[in-house]
């Protein structure tokens, strides 16, 4: 009876010791687009959203992609070349992904941070769109 209890415990944790979450998984992600953000590189940040996949922020006026998307993107890493996200809890499903983050690098000051959320709208395995929330008076 004991091993077969014991058995029954290992299976139901077996899940919980996964290294990598799922395809559909919001943590994900979440991950890919900060970590994608965080590399100032196109090359990592475009393929997530593909031609088609838009972004939207309290900034800019409606959703962009495409050819404008890579102009805004590059030229905020040029301006704030050492920006960095830290993500913090995730939550969603397999089509929308709620990503809660700090920046840091904004501003002169080290100490000085942003919050923010990104909401993450996925389907195709693909980003169809990115929506930014955050207070855009703190960006000096």
């Amino acid at each position: 009876m004991f091993r077969w209890g014991l058995c029954v415990v290992c299976l139901l944790a077996q899940p919980a010791c996964q290294s990598a979450p799922p395809p559909a998984h919001p943590q994900r992600w979440a991950k890919a687009w900060i970590n994608a953000l965080n590399s100032h590189r196109g090359e990592q940040a475009f393929p997530l959203l593909r031609d088609t996949g838009t972004y939207e922020d309290p900034v800019i006026v409606k959703p962009i992609s495409g050819v404008p998307l890579r102009i805004l993107l590059t030229a905020r890493w040029r301006q704030y070349p050492k920006m960095h996200y830290v993500l913090g809890h995730v939550s969603g499903d397999a089509q929308t992904v709620v990503a809660e983050w700090t920046a840091a690098g904004l501003s002169r000051e080290p100490s000085d941070t942003l919050a923010g959320v990104f909401v993450l709208r996925v389907r195709d395995d693909t980003l169809t769109s990115v929506r930014a929330y955050y207070n855009a008076a703190e960006v000096r």
